[in-house]
Order: structure tokens, then sequence, then C-alpha cells
């Protein structure tokens, strides 16, 4: 699935992608492909060990703390999953956004707390921070990491 993604990425132009590969034959192959990519195996295998769920936890937020590093210096981040394949450019569509936009998200009606209380859920396989306010925006990434609301 995500050499389809790159694939996609690539006929885009978009050349600055970062995979995060959760086992170490993934990130081997991309390496060898000269494919950016970062080795997150051994939180996946720390959770293949013991099947905790803080484990599991940390594999998952791993990503987010990567997003909120970049955000913190200055740099945009359009995180997507594997499943998110590009078929348009959507760089125009987000950088037409209001100035005041600091985060877009793919909204989801799961989980229900959310849903109920806020009337959507977010689906963090797609989304989008502006680095203009990056305090902001970082706070609320790891106020969302320590909460435990990242899927």
């Amino acid at each position: 699935m995500i050499y389809n993604w790159l694939a996609h990425a690539h006929r885009l132009k978009y050349d600055n992608t970062l995979v995060l590969a959760m086992d170490r034959e993934l990130y081997a192959d991309l390496i060898q492909r000269r494919e950016a990519a970062f080795d997150n195996s051994a939180l996946l295998n720390q959770w293949n060990t013991t099947c905790l769920q803080r484990h599991i936890q940390a594999v998952r937020m791993e990503r987010h703390l990567g997003i909120a590093a970049l955000v913190a210096n200055g740099i945009s981040v359009l995180h997507a999953e594997a499943t998110a394949i590009f078929l348009h450019d959507v760089i125009p569509v987000l950088r037409a956004q209001p100035a005041d936009v600091d985060m877009l998200f793919q909204r989801d009606d799961w989980p229900m707390d959310p849903v109920r209380q806020m009337g959507t859920a977010v689906n963090t396989g797609l989304i989008f921070y502006r680095s203009t306010k990056r305090t902001a925006v970082v706070r609320f990434i790891l106020d969302a990491i320590r909460r435990g609301l990242i899927e």
C-alpha cells in the first residue's frame, strides 16, 4: 500500500515525503529505494512482546510527536496515512485556506464520545498543520497526545 501511496506522491512531485516504517524490513527496502523513511520498528516490537495498550499507543503517537517537532521548527505538515491516496494536487487547496486556518482535519463519525459532545470526531489519517502559529499548533498536538485523543 505504501508503494502505491509513494507512486502517487511522486507523480504529483511531492518530493519531501517521509515514511514512518513500522517494521525494519520495510524501512530497509525504502532506504534501498532512496525514499526518506524513519524506522519505528523498535516501538512496534516492544508492543508485540507485551501487547500492552500503552505500547501500541506509543507506536501510533510517534508520528504525531514527529509532526509536532516539524511544526515547531516552522515547517507546515500534511500528514497522510497510506490509505489517503492523492489523485490530484491538494497543495493549491491548502494554500487557498484563509490565513486564520491553522489546522485542517478529516471528519469522522467515530469514536462516539466526541460525536456526541461536538457533533463530529477527527480521523487522524489526513491532517494539515500550518506552522504560522506554531506555538499554538504544537501545544494542540501535544495536548491531544497527552489526553489520549489521537485515534
